[in-house]
């Protein structure tokens, strides 16, 4: 029996629990249960604060998002190196943080295709050499993106001047990604389990916004990934030590570039128009990896 604990720093993801429960009892030998931060302590443990069990008693740990990045620390430090249990996102365990300059990072070591960026923090004292470095770099307009903040509306298309010294006045001390902006008509998701593509969408705006975000009511569609699409997407999952995640990329012929790596991709409106069963995969996955 494999017993998994899904921990998370929010508990609208604990409405996923249900579900994946559900299919559980369909597989052999295993069981899960959600799990908020705000819902255990510790006392020489850590426990359940609803009925006080331990939470040793799991063998598999699976801990997404990027907030309470410290509590997600020490979950990691006891858990895995202290108790010795195994965790699904093996990027995890080094502390990394999964935010866009992370990304940034890995991306470029490994050479996978990405946009002219450069990264710094937002500072008046260096101000003039900062758009100097932006202006020489790229032409507008250009993409801001703020790296402590996971939400679109923190992703800004920068269009001139005026507009980046209203960035800068705005968000003094923040970290930020600027990138080129790649004209597009829309971008792909590929909900990725390792070494294997389980689906995959486009996603775009019908007035060709450059935020092509599905909440945000744009327009999607189901993508067929060619074959070399889905071996760099699952090259990528497995370089970057994932065992889940949703991989958005701009798609143009047999050429790609990279955006964005989501280790807790959405899926309940997947779901919902495509019958794609999510947690069958997820779990089926776990049961033969452990």
């Amino acid at each position: 029996m494999i017993n998994i604990l899904r921990l998370t720093w929010t508990r609208w993801i604990l409405a996923n629990e249900k579900k994946f429960k559900e299919e559980a009892k369909k597989i052999k030998d295993i069981k899960i249960d959600f799990l908020c931060y705000l819902d255990l302590y510790y006392d020489w443990v850590f426990r359940n604060i609803k009925n006080g069990s331990p939470l040793d008693e799991y063998d598999l740990f699976w801990i997404g998002g990027i907030n309470w990045i410290s509590m997600k620390q020490w979950l990691i430090y006891y858990f895995w190196h202290l108790k010795k249990k195994e965790f699904i996102d093996k990027f995890s365990l080094y502390k990394l943080d999964n935010t866009k300059f992370c990304q940034l990072l890995f991306a470029n070591y490994y050479k996978f295709n990405i946009p002219k960026s450069i990264f710094f923090i937002i500072d008046n004292t260096h101000r003039k050499r900062q758009i100097q470095l932006l202006e020489n770099k790229f032409n507008y307009p250009f993409i801001g993106k703020n790296v402590s903040k996971d939400r679109w509306e923190w992703v800004f298309l920068i269009k001139n001047g005026k507009e980046l010294n209203d960035l800068y006045t705005k968000n003094q001390s923040e970290w930020f990604i600027f990138q080129e902006f790649v004209k597009n008509t829309g971008d792909i998701r590929v909900i990725t389990i390792w070494k294997k593509v389980i689906w995959a969408m486009k996603r775009y705006s019908p007035s060709w916004d450059f935020k092509n975000n599905i909440s945000n009511w744009w327009i999607w569609e189901k993508f067929e990934p060619k074959n070399r699409l889905k071996k760099i997407c699952i090259d990528i999952n497995k370089k970057y030590w994932l065992g889940i995640s949703g991989i958005d990329l701009f798609v143009n012929w047999n050429d790609y570039m990279l955006i964005e790596i989501n280790d807790l991709p959405q899926h309940k409106w997947i779901e919902k128009y495509t019958k794609m069963n999510f947690a069958k995969e997820v779990l089926e996955y776990f049961s033969k990896k452990w």
